[in-house]
């Protein structure tokens, strides 16, 4: 049986949210954008001090979820 479970991000993780966020931002949408325009997101959205600004913010919660002990989103 597949075993799921949801955690809470904390700051400490913040690597790795933004290794999954760029991950998911560049599977999702590269086929439908210049490789300039992605780069620009990724420079802007997924930068570590924006990144802690949003963690840090207390109106926004980002969660983890894992799949057999694997990170499988957020």
């Amino acid at each position: 049986m597949i075993q799921a479970s949801i955690r809470e991000v904390e700051l400490l993780d913040i690597e790795l949210l933004r290794d999954l966020s760029i991950k998911t931002f560049v599977d999702t949408l590269s086929a439908y954008n210049t490789e300039q325009n992605m780069n620009n997101y990724i420079y802007t959205a997924f930068a570590l001090e924006k990144l802690k600004q949003e963690l840090q913010e207390p109106t926004s919660t980002f969660y983890f979820i894992y799949v057999d002990s694997v990170l499988a989103g957020y």
